[in-house]
């Protein structure tokens, strides 16, 4: 019998994210906090979210968590596949206007199983 190994979801949940300059002119953060849906694809040994591809860290029965590095970016995140809990953090760097800008954005969501392919 085939295992599944390419599971989607359908996720909702809520986002909250903090923008701020660097510098000694910087304006103040801006926090901002949003419902988003957003999709997640378990594909082992990685997990795809938000547009981005992440390596399993660990996994244990039904949990799975998982993380990506890059030079301005990085996102972390757990998945409970039994209750459909997904946590995420991630962070990037960006220049704007000549100013150097960090947002990191935090969100919790409640996913649902869209459907599986199966490994022949």
């Amino acid at each position: 019998m085939s295992v599944p190994w390419d599971r989607e979801y359908a996720c909702e949940g809520q986002e909250s994210s903090v923008a701020q300059f660097t510098g000694a002119h910087a304006p103040a953060a801006v926090r901002q906090s949003y419902p988003l849906s957003i999709d997640l694809h378990v594909r082992d040994p990685h997990v795809f979210v938000k547009g981005t591809t992440s390596d399993v860290r660990s996994r244990s029965e039904s949990d799975t968590h998982f993380a990506v590095r890059s030079a301005s970016f990085w996102m972390a995140g757990g998945f409970d596949e039994r209750t459909g809990q997904l946590t995420l953090v991630e962070e990037r760097t960006l220049a704007v206007a000549g100013q150097v800008q960090q947002v990191r954005t935090s969100g919790t969501y409640l996913c649902h199983p869209k459907g599986a392919a199966l490994r022949t």
